[in-house]
């Protein structure tokens, strides 16, 4: 693909807005354009809170005065409302930015009876997206509250932005949580796009498309600058989305159409981007960085230990601190200004890996990748904007890789967090070439809790005992990053609380942990306890559940029948108990041990068994694997069989008889 002028300004847009008014469509334009004879009714949709009648969202990328690109977005929204399904519809927010900026704003009620109840700007409040300290952002929006709605209400709104610089492509999202009767999509693309070889592309997510049609804009043909053409979809009758309990990212499952820039490969699309990173992560051969890297390293002999030096430093002396603002989700700061500032995102961490990493003649690359939260399918667009994360792939001289994210502060080297493991990635090579890889994915071998308790039980209900519990893997990761920012002097308290929300009320002492600050493969909780009346006395005979600790089966979230969409666990784990219980034979006896509860599938199995392992003793084990994240839904119903086990599991007893 041939470079266009301004290359930088047409490959990342951003959004100003032009003068001109909204056009004003009343109930009868949309029926018209929709080709109905009447609104909707909620008999018509029984299950839904509402409809989407109308939605037209049209695109025009121009050029200003100086030839930078811009893009002018019209939004109108027509929303037919049923009940309180629909609640979120009611107050609808715009979404805005210091680069992006509000014109012609129109919203109206038309109440069933014909009563219309306008809105003007004065009724926009500003809202702000994002507060948490992390995120530095200039991302802000604006909310409106619809008046007078009830049962058959109409609800519109049509505003118009604009958003010049930095363009990454865009969505029309069909799907969202009401049902849709009608959705048109254009972008105006000017012809001088198409002179300088350039060319836009698509891809529709989860359901076919024809192409779109394409139509001249006549009112601006004769100038040469803005001449353009514009192509649109309409699709009617679109369902809902439907909503399931852990379902893979919007992303994924979604009908939308991607769209973006036309690049021929990945190489051609990671050329134009280290273009702009290479200033940014070439500074091995400064002074002060093999300095600062060569003090970092000092006492290293052998690469790895090297790469964990000053894979610590970046974790531990620097603040992660993310940008949204501008060119600064895409662009990093100067190696100087981040060992300036002590803090910086992934992308600034990223340049100070690779740089002190480079620095020692270690090769290291950066890598885009999309969190789990984003999408878990490889992309299918060749486009920027499938990634929201950077981090650094390092390749040791005897072939070992190592995927380093500094983001966080409790990632051992050679472990990923379970955001990104399995992850695709594009490492961005030298020269602007590329290669896919996937970021390594634990086991559930990897990630495991295991808890050893000894108790012992008096015939009088009073229990005491020890346990000691390990942690490795993600839920290392995940409890040291739960209790890192404790001082010494809450950790007790913030400890306490952990155990007591997981355990059977029981009363705590001796407690004992690792420091959670300090990076290492396992993280040890132990203590002692006691609990005055462990499970119930009935007559002569002593009943309780053997374990202390509670594993919740989700019955409440995996209740339906049927699955539509794969089922999302965090990572796979294994959580195993071992239990030994000793009670005086001269006191009391066995009356009755439950059966072991076992169910087995290739994906996940769940384990549950108790015998008498000597007199006066009794060893209960019970163990849950989860292998793999990512369950079909074929998978479904043996999911809601293991849940059901762990559920009888739990309501099993021990019957002990006092002699």
């Amino acid at each position: 693909m041939k470079t266009l002028i301004n290359i930088f300004a047409m490959f990342f847009l951003m959004f100003i807005i032009s003068c001109g008014s909204l056009k004003k469509l009343s109930v009868n334009d949309m029926l018209k354009i929709t080709g109905r004879e009447h609104l909707p009714i909620q008999a018509e949709y029984p299950e839904a809170g509402g409809v989407v009648l109308y939605e037209n969202i049209a695109n025009k990328l121009y050029l200003d005065s100086d030839w930078n690109v811009n893009l002018e977005t019209t939004t109108q929204v027509a929303v037919v409302y049923f009940n309180d399904k629909a609640e979120s519809w009611t107050s609808p927010s715009i979404y805005l930015n210091d680069d992006i900026h509000l014109l012609d704003f129109i919203a109206y009620t038309i109440k069933p009876n014909g009563e219309i109840i306008k809105l003007t700007e004065k009724d926009l409040h500003p809202t702000k997206l994002r507060e948490d300290y992390k995120t530095i952002t200039n991302e802000k929006s604006v909310r409106f509250t619809f008046p007078g709605v009830e049962p058959g209400s109409v609800l519109f709104y049509s505003y118009r932005t604009n958003f010049s610089g930095w363009f990454i492509g865009d969505y029309w999202f069909l799907q969202e949580d009401l049902p849709k009767i009608y959705s048109r999509y254009s972008v105006e693309i000017p012809k001088i796009f198409f002179r300088y070889g350039n060319n836009w592309t698509y891809y529709s997510n989860n359901f076919p498309i024809d192409k779109p049609q394409v139509q001249k804009n006549l009112l601006t043909e004769k100038s040469q600058k803005d001449a353009s053409k514009i192509y649109f979809w309409e699709m009617r009758d679109i369902p809902a989305l439907i909503n399931e309990p852990a379902s893979p990212p919007y992303l994924d499952i979604a009908h939308y159409v991607s769209i973006d820039l036309r690049y021929d490969n990945w190489n051609e699309l990671s050329k134009i981007y280290w273009k702009m990173l290479k200033p940014y992560m070439a500074d091995e051969e400064n002074p002060e960085v093999i300095a600062l890297s060569n003090r970092i390293c000092q006492g290293a002999e052998t690469e790895t230990e090297k790469i964990e030096k000053i894979f610590n430093y970046a974790q531990h002396q620097y603040r992660y601190l993310a940008y949204d603002i501008g060119k600064s989700g895409y662009i990093p700061n100067k190696f100087s200004t981040i060992v300036k500032n002590k803090y910086g995102d992934c992308k600034d961490m990223t340049v100070l890996i690779i740089n002190l990493l480079r620095a020692q003649g270690i090769k290291a690359f950066p890598a885009l990748t999309a969190t789990k939260s984003k999408m878990l399918k490889k992309w299918n667009l060749i486009s920027l904007k499938n990634f929201n994360h950077m981090l650094a792939c390092v390749k040791t001289s005897s072939g070992k890789e190592y995927w380093l994210d500094a983001t966080g502060s409790n990632c051992p080297l050679g472990e990923i967090y379970p955001s990104l493991e399995g992850q695709y990635a594009l490492i961005i090579l030298e020269n602007g070439k590329s290669s896919i890889e996937k970021i390594p994915a634990s086991r559930c071998t990897d990630n495991t809790i295991k808890r050893y308790v000894t108790l012992q039980l008096e015939p009088d209900g009073r229990l005491s005992g020890h346990a000691k519990l390990i942690y490795k893997g993600n839920p290392n990761l995940s409890l040291r990053s739960r209790f890192k920012n404790a001082s010494a002097n809450e950790m007790q308290k913030i400890m306490t609380r952990y155990l007591n929300a997981n355990t059977q009320d029981i009363e705590l002492s001796n407690l004992k942990f690792d420091d959670p600050s300090q990076i290492t493969g396992e993280f040890n909780i132990e203590f002692d306890f006691k609990k005055e009346n462990f499970g119930s006395n009935i007559s002569s005979l002593f009943v309780f559940n053997p374990t202390i600790f509670q594993l919740n089966a989700d019955l409440d979230r995996f209740i339906n029948e049927e699955r539509k969409y794969p089922i999302i666990f965090n990572a796979p784990i294994t959580i195993a108990d071992e239990v030994r219980l000793t009670f005086d034979p001269r006191k009391m006896e066995i009356q009755g041990l439950f059966n072991t509860i076992s169910k087995q599938f290739s994906f996940i199995s769940f384990l549950c068994s108790v015998r008498n392992s000597d007199e006066g003793k009794i060893l209960f084990r019970r163990e849950y694997s989860l292998k793999r994240p990512v369950l079909l839904p074929a998978e479904y119903q043996y999911l809601r069989e293991l849940e059901k086990s762990i559920a009888l599991a739990n309501a099993q007893n021990i019957v002990l008889k006092k002699k």
